[in-house]
């Protein structure tokens, strides 16, 4: 067994009486993305006192030819990569521990990249909502402007429109400032809250002026309902 940085080599060999050598060859190497690639090739080879010949092979098609020598229980091969290829006598108990343990540096990794995507499709998720609730804002203050010759025919409804707008205003100050952090969905509720409330005032002021109900429909709800199922 030969063990690297970011992979293992399993070797293992069969002797015959006439010194030649089969066997098979298994290779684990992990990526940068976390993934294991895993092959298995067949083996044949010689051995000479010391000195060890190994060919592997595909389909039947030589692959690489490795030579090296065998000095007790490590076995030395050159020709392939990595090179030197220092191989140790091992059990399929020291094998699998670690096969193990290549599997859990994988795992580490896989873990770390699905939360690093989890993270940015937070603050994208995020930033839309902030830039949904800029625009509805936005809209507001247009529509508080064009509706003043409206408004100004009911007593007080002109107030009672430019709070709501001010209200908004601050909780879209506040969402801004609570992004990232893990209380930022009281934030949304007490924007959600205050959409609704914004809506029943509209709708009041709706069964007053049918000019106004219109430009409020086209300017502002549809923005308020896309932000309230975020």
């Amino acid at each position: 067994m030969a063990k690297f940085t970011n992979g293992l080599y399993w070797l293992q060999l069969v002797r015959t009486p006439d010194n030649h050598l089969t066997g098979q060859l298994e290779s684990s190497i992990l990526g940068q993305d976390g993934k294991i690639e895993r092959e298995t090739v067949s083996v044949t080879g010689a051995v000479n006192g010391g000195n060890v010949t190994i060919s592997a092979s595909m389909f039947g098609l030589s692959v690489v030819t490795l030579s090296g020598s065998l000095d007790g229980n490590k076995l030395t091969l050159t020709g392939g990569q990595p090179s030197p290829m220092v191989l140790v006598r091992a059990d399929i108990s020291d094998y699998q521990k670690q096969a193990n343990a290549l599997n859990a540096q994988s795992q580490g990794i896989l873990a770390a990249n699905a939360a690093a995507r989890t993270r940015q499709r937070t603050a994208q998720t995020q930033q839309n909502f902030v830039s949904e609730i800029g625009r509805l804002v936005a809209r507001m203050h247009q529509l508080d402007s064009e509706a003043d010759v409206h408004l100004g025919r009911f007593p007080g409804a002109g107030d009672r429109y430019r709070a709501i707008t001010t209200k908004m205003g601050e909780y879209l100050n506040k969402e801004r400032q609570l992004a990232g952090r893990p209380d930022a969905g009281v934030a949304r509720g007490q924007i959600v809250v205050a959409m609704n409330q914004a809506s029943i005032a509209t709708d009041q002021l709706h069964n007053s002026a049918t000019s106004l109900e219109s430009s409020v429909q086209a300017n502002v709800q549809p923005v308020a309902s896309v932000v309230s199922n975020k």
